[in-house]
């Protein structure tokens, strides 16, 4: 059955928060006939849709991939003999500009101080931002704990980073869509037309 994309018709009025949904957004992909609120239908104003006549849900659900829960750990100093360690962490998903996904003192303390709580001998902190993507830090880890400190990065640390989606429908194409009453339906080919990928913002 074609996959049905709900986007969002105009920015969320609330300032300043990083889970707002963003005009252009893909919040949630359906079945065509899956039931909406009224508060998603295109009547509503706040969305539109757009019905991707030869793809699936499964296909298409990667449009509402978010920019955290995609990290990539190297260590490159150590470990010595006490295991201490100087790790580069890397989120793939922030964007070229380094204005969405980057990360921040903010979301490295919260990490720390999760971290610190459950091993307090291992002493991390942050040694350096090389670059918007990457968070360089340092600490005492046993073998066996990459697993578990990933997870904390991603529960304590990337929760925060901005929720923005990955992917957007350009302005030219939100337009398309409100002109033609705020259903439009046409092919994955078609739809690419109008998709932007805010990692190359």
């Amino acid at each position: 059955m074609p996959a049905k994309l709900i986007i969002t018709r105009d920015d969320r009025p609330v300032p300043d928060a990083p889970g707002r949904w963003l005009a252009g957004e893909i919040v949630a992909v359906v079945e065509t006939d899956a039931p909406l609120g009224s508060g998603e239908l295109p009547e509503g104003g706040k969305f539109v849709h757009f019905i991707v006549s030869n793809k699936t849900v499964e296909e298409v659900r990667n449009y509402l991939d978010t920019y955290n829960r995609d990290i990539d750990m190297q260590v490159i100093q150590g470990p010595d003999a006490n295991g201490l360690r100087r790790i580069n962490v890397r989120n793939n998903n922030c964007n070229a500009s380094g204005t969405i996904g980057a990360w921040t003192v903010e979301v490295t303390d919260n990490i720390i101080a999760e971290w610190n709580e459950r091993y307090p001998t291992c002493g991390l902190f942050t040694v350096d931002f090389p670059a918007p993507n990457t968070w360089t830090c340092q600490g005492t880890f046993t073998t066996g704990q990459a697993q578990e400190f990933n997870d904390v990065i991603v529960e304590k640390g990337q929760s925060i980073m901005d929720r923005r989606k990955i992917w957007y429908i350009t302005p030219a194409g939100m337009s398309n869509i409100i002109g033609a009453g705020g259903i439009q339906t046409g092919t994955a080919a078609q739809l690419n037309g109008i998709l932007r990928d805010r990692r190359l913002d």
